[in-house]
């Protein structure tokens, strides 16, 4: 089942994914990272997008980790560009899995750029994954996130 978002309702959601980010793990001034670790971190949390999505948590999960994977190029590119663009869709509809197959290749690509040496080249291609994130977003529903738990 296709969902149609308006953009600005995904972009809210990486808005809200990025706070919940900061109070859990400290803010990028506390915690920056090297644009290799935070290739890492996003392939991680695609893996995981894709791991719920064949096991039986389904779409919902899958797309919370996508929401997750926007948000961490979000942070890269707030630590590493001195200003992030909003996107609009671009991409024609797929379902989740496809999506996380679309992902994966655009992620891959900004790894062979970083590895190749050009910083440039692979935030550039970070906001081409962060575009392609939204559009899912859009495409298929933004889930909740449940609060941070304080003990």
């Amino acid at each position: 089942m296709v969902v149609s978002i308006n953009l600005a309702v995904v972009e809210h959601a990486i808005r809200r994914e990025r706070q919940y980010q900061d109070q859990k793990w400290g803010t990028l001034q506390e915690h920056p990272h090297a644009l290799g670790a935070w290739l890492t971190l996003i392939r991680h949390r695609l893996r995981k997008a894709e791991d719920a999505w064949c096991g039986a948590q389904g779409n919902d999960e899958a797309l919370r980790r996508i929401l997750q994977v926007a948000s961490l190029i979000t942070a890269c590119l707030e630590q590493h560009l001195p200003a992030v663009k909003s996107f609009s869709s671009w991409m024609a509809e797929s379902d989740v899995g496809s999506w996380l197959t679309i992902l994966t290749h655009k992620l891959r690509v900004a790894e062979r750029t970083w590895m190749n040496g050009d910083a440039k080249a692979t935030l550039s291609q970070l906001s081409v994954l962060r575009a392609a994130c939204c559009a899912c977003l859009m495409q298929n529903g933004v889930p909740e996130r449940p609060a941070v738990r304080t003990t």
